[in-house]
């Protein structure tokens, strides 16, 4: 009954005990009548390296160790709910509790006799079996989670070890030298006797996920016992698994596992026929292994081998049976107990006078590739990239913030990859990053920025050259792209662009010049188009301004005065009328005065024009500004 006293490898400080344990427990298994026999022959099945680890479970290592203040530890076991941890000590007479987080120890609870292993209910009482020697008898001690005081204890039967709760919280199972005892836990502080089940020998109980059957290991006859949980009935008896500690199953049942301190292999007993029909499967390559705890979440299985590298914690996969990790440096790995809520594990030591308390942890998700900085033009999208190793299932939310203290989840963007939308100038200010989550925790990458950076500005309409008349006014447009806000700057120059000056208020696309003067002919007009970012500017083709001198008027013949004709003389009847011929002869020469004269007034002004020069030719310089 007391792994302790059973055939086990020479350690120190515990030979001598050991040696007399076992010889007083000789002959003393009890047969059931017409219980069933199964005798096991179990080889072992490569599954790998013992330190490989799968994709299954996650990595674990050692977080922290600690010396209870007594020589001896036993049974651990763990208040999820309060953060605790009970911790017998076994030649102490008392349970010790540390603060799962911390393991720093707050409280130590005396109890009747010396304990040996612990329990916690669903509503957080402790459950303490104890007893001085494997003759005598022992008990039961019912911590209050409140009080961390003793308000009641039970009789349990002789050297009672092993505590096991129901699934269901409602029953409570201690495995005893005479019987399994049974308890009623309505009224957790104060359990209740129910009748034993008359199987002696069982250390410690196994209970199925419906609560049906139990799992009795016998270290002292090697075998373990199936039992029917309403009955008490034996069901089958396993046998071939030397010093047999305790049973842990799959979290579908269809498995179990069995710890045996004797045994070069782990066996793996196959279940899927039925409990009563259980057959060896496989083993797992792990030598002398004591007690087991498990993560059901998670589907890890922690089992203790005490003298393996001085303590070591097999870590296999309860849903296929694969040898996940093994890992040393669990000092004297004895009793386990585990945190399902914080997936921590508790490790107590089998070491006589130097007690150790071990808690070992998962490793959270590691962030294996990193995003980086991206560099894209405005209105193109940028992809980040991330990667990280960790426990199925995990997922992966990437994150944006401006202040690198605030960050927002981004709809949608659980890949690996995140491609931004179309992005803006004012993204430079804007942060990704992607945050990993598997069952065991967290993990963040680094914050990559985006850099957004300006359409460059082109031109895309020169000016054109334009030739108007003296006095008029030009008009010159162009045009560009590029990143907004886009300024515009139109200048000149008289000096063939050797210089540029700035035209005052002339900053839209179309230009139109004042009234042109004469002097401006040829003068050049070019825009300069002025982007955001340093740098980021285009020059348009210079545009000639040609100003033409006015086209001269058609000139006007002024019209000499007519000259009065004479009129006739009345006629008499002795006047002889006057001939045709003589009248025209007069009409002609008035036409011939006439047009005689306007020739010459023509004539004179042609002469007059003739006079005038009305080509000139400036010189002139400006100031300079590109």
């Amino acid at each position: 009954m007391n792994p302790k006293n059973t055939p086990a490898p020479p350690r120190p400080h515990r030979s001598t005990r050991h040696a007399r344990g076992a010889a007083s427990r000789l002959g003393r298994w009890i047969a059931v009548a017409g219980a069933a026999v199964t005798a096991f022959a179990i080889a072992a099945v490569p599954v790998g390296s013992a330190t490989a680890v799968t994709t299954e479970l996650p990595t674990y290592r050692i977080a922290q160790q600690v010396a209870p203040p007594g020589t001896e530890t036993a049974g651990v076991a763990v208040d999820s709910a309060r953060g605790l941890v009970y911790v017998a000590g076994r030649r102490s007479s008392a349970v010790w509790v540390y603060d799962a987080a911390s393991l720093s120890l707050v409280a130590t609870v005396p109890v009747p006799n010396q304990p040996y292993n612990i329990a916690v209910g669903p509503t957080g009482y402790v459950y303490v079996s104890q007893y001085t020697d494997t003759a005598s008898a022992g008990s039961l001690s019912v911590i209050d989670p409140d009080t961390r005081a003793v308000v009641d204890t039970l009789p349990a039967g002789t050297a009672p070890v092993g505590v096991t709760v129901s699934p269901d919280g409602d029953l409570l199972y201690v495995g005893s030298t005479t019987g399994v005892n049974v308890y009623d836990l309505a009224d957790p502080a104060a359990p209740a006797a129910l009748p034993a089940i008359p199987i002696a020998n069982v250390e410690r109980v196994t209970v199925s996920t419906d609560g049906s059957t139990l799992y009795g290991a016998k270290s002292d006859s090697n075998a373990v016992s199936v039992i029917d949980a309403a009955t008490g009935a034996l069901l089958d008896t396993w046998t071939g698994l030397s010093a047999a500690h305790q049973v842990a199953l799959s979290p579908d049942d269809t498995r179990a596992y069995v710890s045996v301190q004797l045994g070069t292999t782990f066996p793996v007993v196959d279940l899927t026929a039925g409990p009563s029909e259980g057959a060896p499967s496989a083993s797992v390559p792990l030598s002398s292994t004591y007690y087991q705890s498990q993560d059901a979440a998670l589907g890890s299985l922690f089992v203790t081998q005490p003298f393996a590298d001085g303590g070591s914690l097999g870590i296999i996969d309860s849903r296929s049976g694969t040898l996940s990790q093994s890992l040393a440096g669990v000092t004297g790995a004895y009793y386990t107990a585990t945190d399902p809520t914080t997936h921590s594990t508790f490790v107590t030591s089998i070491n006589y006078g130097s007690a150790v308390l071990t808690k070992v942890v998962p490793v959270g998700p590691t962030v294996t590739t990193q995003p980086v900085r991206q560099t894209v033009s405005e209105g193109e999208t940028a992809t980040f990239t991330a990667d990280a190793d960790g426990t199925s299932p995990m997922t992966v939310q990437w994150q944006s913030s401006t202040d690198a203290v605030t960050w927002t989840d981004i709809a949608g963007a659980t890949t690996g990859t995140y491609t931004t939308p179309p992005t803006a100038l004012g993204q430079s200010v804007t942060l990704y990053r992607a945050v990993f989550t598997d069952p065991v925790g967290t993990a963040a990458t680094v914050a990559a920025a985006v850099i957004v950076t300006p359409i460059p500005v082109a031109v895309t309409t020169d000016p054109a050259d334009a030739t108007v008349a003296i006095g008029d006014a030009a008009e010159f447009a162009a045009a560009a792209n590029g990143s907004a806000p886009i300024a515009v700057q139109w200048q000149t120059s008289a000096d063939d662009g050797a210089t540029w000056t700035d035209i005052a208020g002339a900053t839209d696309p179309a230009y139109t010049t004042p009234e042109t003067t004469a002097e401006q002919s040829e003068d050049l007009f070019r825009a300069v188009f002025t982007g955001p970012g340093a740098g980021n500017q285009a020059i348009t083709a210079a545009a000639t301004l040609t100003v033409t001198t006015a086209p001269a008027a058609a000139p006007t013949t002024p019209t000499p005065p007519s000259t009065p004709s004479t009129p006739a003389p009345p006629a008499t009847p002795s006047s002889p009328v006057p001939s045709t011929d003589a009248a025209q002869s007069g009409d002609r020469l008035a036409e011939t005065g006439s047009t005689a004269l306007a020739g010459l007034f023509g004539l004179g002004a042609l002469l007059t024009l003739a006079g005038l020069v009305l080509t000139s030719r400036r010189r002139r310089s400006g100031t300079v500004e590109h």
